[in-house]
């Protein structure tokens, strides 16, 4: 539960505010600011570390993979307003060898996959974990409203992200064996028609 005991939001934000890190880098790097709370955050850790599960699976509310634009911060609702708590996560994941972590999201209505990694000082990336994020069925996105904006949003912008879908809408379809998580992305080109055909947009 990402919403009831998290840190209040960084920046004096609300909700989804785009945010300029150099405005309040202090805040949202600040190591106590957390999003799960502390006693959820161990309770997560325990049964990380625990777990003999061969796919360990995140379901949370809000995306946790890094979407920042130079000194923008896109969203501090999500993980990219507690950075530190987030690097915590991962870095646990990292030092314990847990493998096989899948964290599941939704929230923007946009698709997207990709793999996620602690923060490093010089920049390199690790992966500890993949993060599949499912669209909306009929939602609008930011870029229904912001003229161009499927051009300002891309995967080559954000270390990490594999495949990026901000324009169509539809949902996440995974399918799981022991040996395999494969998760495909069903869209359709309009939801104003209710016999709109499914498309299967590049499977992850």
């Amino acid at each position: 539960d990402g919403r009831q005991y998290r840190t209040d939001q960084a920046c004096n934000a609300r909700l989804d505010a785009i945010v300029g890190r150099s405005g309040c880098a202090a805040e949202l790097d600040d190591e106590t600011r957390t999003m799960l709370g502390t006693d959820q955050e161990s309770w997560l850790s325990d049964g990380l570390e625990g777990s003999d599960a061969q796919w360990k699976v995140l379901a949370q509310q809000t995306v946790m993979s890094a979407l920042v634009l130079g000194d923008i911060v896109l969203n501090v609702d999500q993980w990219d307003g507690y950075p530190a708590a987030r690097d915590r996560l991962l870095r646990f994941i990292g030092d314990n060898d847990i493998s096989d972590v899948v964290v599941l999201t939704g929230d923007i209505h946009s698709a997207g996959a990709g793999d996620l990694a602690p923060s490093s000082p010089d920049g390199t990336r690790t992966p500890v974990a993949v993060e599949f994020v499912g669209t909306s069925i009929t939602s609008g996105s930011l870029v229904d409203i912001v003229p161009g904006g499927a051009a300002l949003v891309t995967p080559d912008k954000f270390p990490g992200i594999a495949y990026l879908n901000v324009t169509n809408h539809g949902y996440g379809r995974c399918t799981v064996t022991p040996d395999e998580w494969r998760t495909e992305f069903v869209v359709v080109d309009s939801v104003d028609t209710a016999d709109d055909a499914e498309d299967l947009d590049a499977p992850q």
